[in-house]
């Protein structure tokens, strides 16, 4: 099923990233502008449309919220 998790600050846009899994792989894709509030993981800038492949222990900033991903 299609899920959405929903941020409520005012410093993450309605449309900042994507989570997907694909065969048990966990990836991230980011559709914000870096002339608003980056999406970034680790501290690094994630290009428009640019996907990572997340790795347990990664930190992934958007706007003023910030997570760590913990894998499976």
């Amino acid at each position: 099923p299609y899920v959405h998790i929903q941020l409520k600050p005012m410093t993450i846009s309605s449309r900042q990233a994507k989570l997907s899994l694909e065969q048990g792989t966990v990836k991230l894709t980011n559709f914000a502008s870096n002339e608003s509030n980056p999406t970034k993981v680790n501290g690094r800038d994630l290009g428009v449309d640019e996907m990572v492949v997340l790795k347990d222990g990664d930190r992934i900033d958007m706007g003023e919220v910030a997570f760590k991903f913990h894998g499976a």
